[in-house]
Parts: structure tokens; sequence; C-alpha cells
């Protein structure tokens, strides 16, 4: 998770249990269901997905700037690998449809 976080240059957030978000945010939708006209829905939900939601672990960012470069080439050479494909395939389709 932190090459990740490093990767992306942002916090990774890993809930307590993965296995159980689509049961407790089932829970937390059952729960606003049983609200009666709240006055500010988006506010209410919020508040109950607050509540309800347990403590995560946080993963930092930590790379350091050698491995930011890094980073940032092997990103760059991903894209242009991405470009080159698209390249070769517009060049197969060319000369497919002949």
């Amino acid at each position: 998770m932190r090459l990740l976080a490093n990767a992306c240059n942002m916090p990774v957030i890993l809930p307590r249990s993965h296995a159980a978000s689509v049961v407790l945010g089932a829970a937390m939708l059952g729960r606003f269901a049983t609200m009666r006209d709240p006055p500010d829905a988006a506010t209410a939900l919020w508040d109950i997905m607050q509540e309800m939601t347990p403590p995560a672990t946080v993963v930092r960012p930590a790379a350091g700037e050698k491995e930011k470069r890094l980073l940032d080439v092997k990103y760059r050479i991903f894209l242009e690998s991405i470009e080159i494909q698209m390249r070769w395939r517009s060049e197969i389709d060319a000369v497919a449809a002949k």
C-alpha cells in the first residue's frame, strides 16, 4: 500500500475489514431510509456515515526524492507505451480494413 500511496502521492485509507464494507454501507443506507423527511438529507447521511464508520488505517506517502523521480519516469514510460500501442493498433486496423 505504501507503493500505491507513493505513486499517487496521496494517502491510502484501508478500512478495518474491507470484506464487511458492503454490509456496513447497506446498514448505513438502511438506517438513513428509516428517517422521516430529514431537513437536509445529505447532511443526515454524512452524519450516519461518520457515526457508523469504524476507524481505518491511513498509509501516507513517504517516498524520498529519488523514489519520486523513479516513479515519475516509470509513469512517463507507461504513458508512452500506451501511445505506441494505440499507434500500432491503428496501423494494424488500417491494413486489415483494406
